[in-house]
């Protein structure tokens, strides 16, 4: 089986840190939202899509947020921990004949990022918002890795935990397994649902 991971909130705990990065602009330009609605609105699309919305909402110039939201992470980018049972469960199912690759809108930090969590190594590709595909839930990317290493669709499963994540596997023709961990605010259907990395050991 070949098992294609979303990064942010899948493997790596990253939401504190972009939390604290899009309240810091919601600070800075008076906006009254609560942390659990921010954190609400990005789960069920993107981190883009809400600061897109919020500068219209509050007639912002046009992408004004977006670079204050990447000055701010580029500033605490390694701010991040893996989620729970990540490497044992990358390293389990590479184990027993698994491939890993991973599928982010993240960008040129990935690499880095990865390596200093440990667990670089144990993916075969690397596909980021440098490779330029079109965004999730278009298919571009995953179709993009099928293709490359001939990977049958129906031995294939994208890992995700955002509605987005799932679109993405159904518009690509293979199963998508949706991270539903504590907590969480989506409440959609998928292929398989786990609330433990490790419930696919």
């Amino acid at each position: 089986m070949t098992y294609i991971w979303d990064l942010d909130g899948t493997l790596i705990d990253s939401y504190p840190g972009i939390l604290d990065a899009l309240m810091h602009i919601m600070n800075y330009f008076h906006i009254s939202i609560k942390k659990e609605d921010v954190y609400s609105k990005i789960m069920q699309k993107s981190v883009l899509d809400f600061l897109n919305e919020i500068e219209e909402k509050y007639n912002i110039n046009s992408n004004e947020t977006i670079k204050m939201y990447s000055d701010y992470r580029e500033k605490n980018q390694f701010d991040v921990s893996l989620e729970k049972y990540a490497k044992e469960t990358l390293v389990g199912l590479k184990n027993r004949g698994h491939n890993h690759f991973i599928y982010t809108h993240k960008g040129w930090s990935t690499s880095l990022t990865l390596k200093n969590l440990g667990i670089y190594h144990l993916f075969t590709e690397i596909v980021t918002a440098e490779n330029h595909f079109k965004r999730k839930p278009d298919p571009e990317a995953i179709e993009y890795i099928m293709n490359k290493y001939h990977i049958n669709p129906k031995d294939c499963y994208y890992v995700g935990d955002r509605p987005i994540d799932i679109l993405c596997a159904k518009n690509a023709n293979i199963k998508g397994i949706l991270y539903k961990k504590e907590g969480s605010p989506i409440d959609i259907s998928a292929d398989i649902i786990i609330h433990n990395l490790n419930d696919l050991l």
